[in-house]
């Protein structure tokens, strides 16, 4: 009689292919975990830039006597606050970033150099002897393009009212 217990080639070839699928499902399975992990990061930091620019804005409105620019139905890239006896409040973008500045003080960053900010338009929908409200439109875009993964950007469009 003939005892062999070894492992033939084809038992061999068939244990590696099915080890090979299984390796490549995980391996594709991981690298769709990261990528979605990238894009969780890059959605969260746009939406926290987001969140500080409207927050900023909002505080600084209702704490203003008066917008000064832009002007009641006028438009502009600039949002200048009368803040009464306060120094008064300008908001601007620089090289990308959404900046407040306090009279002739230092601007001070609102946003993160990670995410760039376009588009910026003030606009003062407030008619003449009217409450000004102010509607703030930007696109606000994940800056690190290094990756397809990170990619995002997300249109901002809200307003904003002065107590008066």
């Amino acid at each position: 009689m003939n005892n062999n217990h070894g492992v033939s080639l084809v038992e061999t070839l068939i244990y590696v292919a099915i080890l090979s699928l299984i390796i490549s499902g995980l391996f594709s399975f991981s690298l769709t975990i990261s990528a979605n992990r990238n894009k969780a990061y890059a959605v969260q930091e746009v939406q926290s830039n987001i969140r500080s620019m409207v927050t900023a804005v909002k505080a600084d409105m209702r704490a203003a006597t008066a917008v000064t620019s832009p002007t009641a139905g006028n438009t502009g890239p600039t949002l200048i606050l009368d803040m009464g006896t306060n120094p008064d409040i300008t908001y601007s973008v620089v090289d990308n970033v959404f900046y407040r500045t306090a009279g002739v003080g230092d601007p001070v960053a609102i946003s993160t150099s990670r995410s760039a900010i376009s588009g910026l338009i003030f606009k003062n929908l407030a008619t003449t002897n009217d409450r000004d409200n102010i509607e703030l439109i930007a696109v606000i875009t994940y800056a690190d393009g290094s990756s397809r993964d990170f990619s995002y950007s997300q249109n901002l469009q809200t307003t904003f009212s002065t107590k008066k």
